[in-house]
């Protein structure tokens, strides 16, 4: 499946593509959960603190939220929602989406995604591997 696969599904379910949260990963189409508030706080508290990394940084990276595209691949089979990425190169942030590998992807895991995320998945963008960070919102 690619992206406009994926998009095209969406609104044949009848949804916007800003409405359902999904990921495809390699072409394989996976729905998302919505988060669980203990995720959001998560989130939250570490946005915060990045936050103020990128303004004493003065906005040398951006630090943004979820949901948020981060298209990976030329080829159009991988579009990630990582809770956090952080992305060093303002070129790749556009008006929906990151486009290309941010520098840092943070995935908070949850018992909905739990099983799905801990699954090896090899990303990469080029010579460019991203660097994800998986906290488990479990252990909170």
């Amino acid at each position: 499946m690619t992206i406009e696969e994926m998009q095209q599904r969406k609104l044949a379910l009848g949804y916007s593509n800003e409405e359902r949260r999904a990921e495809l990963i390699d072409g394989v189409f996976y729905d998302i959960a919505s988060p669980s508030s203990n995720h959001q706080i998560i989130i939250g508290e570490l946005y915060l603190q990045l936050k103020l990394c990128e303004r004493a940084l003065k906005g040398a990276c951006r630090v943004l939220l979820s949901p948020l595209d981060v298209q990976l691949d030329q080829d159009r089979y991988t579009m990630l929602k990582p809770d956090l990425p952080v992305v060093c190169d303002a070129e790749k942030i556009r008006k929906r989406l990151v486009f290309g590998a941010p520098d840092l992807a943070i995935e908070i895991l949850s018992p909905s995604s739990h099983s799905r995320d801990l699954v090896p998945v090899s990303i990469s963008e080029g010579e460019c591997v991203i660097d994800f960070e998986e906290i488990s919102s479990m252990l909170v």
